[in-house]
């Protein structure tokens, strides 16, 4: 599937989209889309996350932490774009972020983005809008990533690419501790920094990936990624349509 990002002009929503009311009706809008596409958002998140567009904080916006605040994540978007001088600019820009899921959502699904009441979240708060698009992305992410250790989805044999996976995932589940920076050391450990600053490690042996949890102590990503109560069924992924 072609990925689709130059879809939009960040310039042309910059005159309309400023106030925080406009990105609370995006995150909703593009949490409802997510909502009714949950069996193909496992491949919806191995895309953004293979197609090197995005920062890992970008991701996170996108999948984690709609709700992070401006002063966090606003270093992260301005050091790529030169168009800093905009005003309201990351605000603009994580709209910006929103609507692109919404297009390739419809393209991957046919399934547009939905109308919504605004009256009906004319109150929303952003956190708890954030918690609504966790419970929906680390159900997919989860599945994502049980197929890449039961082998069943191999794109991602390079430890790098597992390496920005595994900071989305910490990203959903510490939403608070969110993560800012990925990279292989020279030992090809995958190195996590959170906006607190602190270093989050996973390696691979065999095939199996651990997180180090202490002084020679390690704990298997298996273990992680099960849900805290496992349901009944657990829903098929769809392949992608080529």
């Amino acid at each position: 599937m072609k990925f689709l990002y130059i879809l939009l002009s960040f310039g042309s929503l910059v005159n309309v989209l400023v106030a925080l009311d406009e990105y609370s009706k995006q995150v909703i809008t593009t949490t409802q889309q997510m909502s009714e596409t949950k069996t193909t958002l496992p491949y919806l998140i191995q895309d953004f996350v293979h197609s090197g567009l995005f920062t890992i904080v970008e991701l996170g916006l996108i999948f984690a932490v709609p709700d992070a605040e401006d002063n966090d994540v606003k270093d992260y978007i301005k050091q790529q774009d030169e168009n800093s001088h905009i005003e309201d600019y990351v605000r603009s820009k994580k709209i910006y972020y929103q609507r692109v899921v919404q297009i390739n959502i419809l393209e991957r699904t046919n399934i547009p983005a939905p109308q919504i009441d605004e009256d009906k979240f004319r109150d929303a708060n952003l956190r708890a809008l954030g918690d609504e698009r966790r419970k929906i992305t680390l159900e997919a992410i989860r599945l994502l990533i049980l197929d890449v250790i039961n082998g069943k989805n191999r794109n991602f044999r390079k430890f790098s690419d597992m390496c920005c996976l595994l900071g989305v995932f910490r990203s959903i589940k510490e939403p608070t501790s969110f993560i800012v920076n990925t990279k292989l050391n020279a030992t090809g450990l995958c190195c996590l920094v959170d906006k607190n600053e602190n270093v989050i490690k996973y390696y691979t042996v065999l095939g199996r990936i651990w997180e180090v949890t202490g002084f020679l102590n390690s704990t298997l990503l298996s273990d992680q990624i099960k849900p805290e109560a496992q349901p009944e069924v657990q829903p098929e992924i769809q392949p992608p349509t080529q």
